[in-house]
């Protein structure tokens, strides 16, 4: 695991662009990178960076393959609000990826259908060599994607309830009433998630420092989902510093002191190689 604190919302965007784009160029030719790419605020400063590098031809995303996080179930399919019209917004039609890389969850198949959906969603992710990289924000009360507090660490792509606080939270959001808000959803699961090869994680703002807190200071717990990825083999938390508010001094002070000296380590071994 490690921690990785910026100044600031634009700078946490700008090191997790640049993380990305050094991926998906570091792609060997033939091959694909599997990328599963979340929809949000946490991301969209994120999202405009890459495609500032794909406008300027410094990055193509010919290579890659986007799985999708999650999806409503019982919007209107062309709803704005819809978690595929808000990637193809943000994301998708402003790079040069190949639509049969993008698989997306139908969340429109018959009710009795959605398991299937989620079963086969699995399937194509196996199909394709598995998950190399994801990233992701998480909620205040540590969700991922659509796996609400007390899910299964163990879980794979499947539908979910939506919490009664989330689904407020949305109504107040999207200026709808609760009744309209969905209360189902498919998405990718915990465990579907921590099989990806490598991880990012972003935790933006002062509402996002209680969650910073309880992942790097407490023990992983189900009832906070986002703790599961203490123990993933290859994770990044990104955070900005107004994230660390309620961290202990003396952890921020720990995580900045190790990125110095990895950072001086780095400067040495660039000095060695050009001598």
């Amino acid at each position: 695991m490690r921690v990785i604190i910026k100044d600031n919302f634009e700078d946490l965007s700008t090191f997790t662009a640049n993380y990305i784009a050094k991926k998906i160029n570091n792609v060997a030719e033939g091959s694909f990178l599997n990328v599963i790419f979340p929809v949000g605020n946490s991301n969209s400063k994120t999202y405009e960076i890459l495609i500032d590098m794909v406008k300027s031809k410094q990055l193509s995303f010919k290579s890659v393959r986007i799985f999708q996080m999650d999806e409503f179930v019982g919007l209107e399919k062309d709803s704005n609000f819809a978690q595929r019209n808000q990637l193809y917004e943000h994301l998708l039609k402003h790079i040069d990826i190949n639509p049969k890389n993008v698989h997306l969850f139908d969340a429109w198949v018959p009710a009795a259908e959605l398991d299937e959906e989620c079963e086969n969603f699995e399937r194509k992710i196996e199909e394709c060599g598995g998950i190399d990289f994801a990233f992701f924000g998480t909620g205040a009360d540590g969700h991922l994607a659509r796996n609400e507090p007390g899910s299964s660490i163990q879980s794979k792509s499947r539908k979910t309830f939506l919490a009664f606080d989330t689904r407020l939270q949305l109504a107040q959001r999207w200026e709808m009433v609760i009744d309209e808000i969905p209360q189902w959803t498919v998405t990718a699961g915990i465990n579907t998630l921590y099989r990806a090869k490598d991880l990012l994680v972003i935790f933006s703002g002062v509402s996002r420092a209680h969650a910073l807190e309880r992942v790097l200071e407490n023990s992983i717990n189900h009832m906070f989902p986002v703790s599961a990825f203490q123990t993933h083999g290859s994770c990044i938390f990104v955070c900005d510093e107004d994230a660390t508010n309620e961290l202990r001094v003396k952890t921020v002070h720990y995580f900045k002191s190790i990125a110095e000296t990895a950072k001086l380590c780095w400067e040495k071994e660039l000095v060695e190689k050009r001598v």
